[in-house]
């Protein structure tokens, strides 16, 4: 075997293990991007509803009883 050919094999493995590890690393950020948008969105990271039932009554885009009609389901 001549010393190109060692080389060559060298090379193909370091190319191979490169890809895996491009891959393996892919993966990981993927699921950790959307692992986070599964956290933010099923445990309440976002706006509270009765929080922002109370802003559009305070800005009067309700009335008294739509808001408090609301807020006895949101709370149950």
């Amino acid at each position: 075997m001549t010393w190109y050919m060692i080389g060559f094999i060298a090379l193909r493995f370091l190319f191979l293990a490169f890809l895996f590890v491009a891959g393996f690393r892919m993966a990981i950020a993927m699921a950790g991007r959307m692992h986070g948008r599964r956290s933010r969105h099923y445990f309440g990271h976002g706006p509270d509803a009765v929080a922002v039932l109370a802003e559009r009554f305070a800005r009067g885009e309700i009335d008294e009883s739509e808001y408090r009609s609301r807020k006895t389901v949101l709370e149950n």
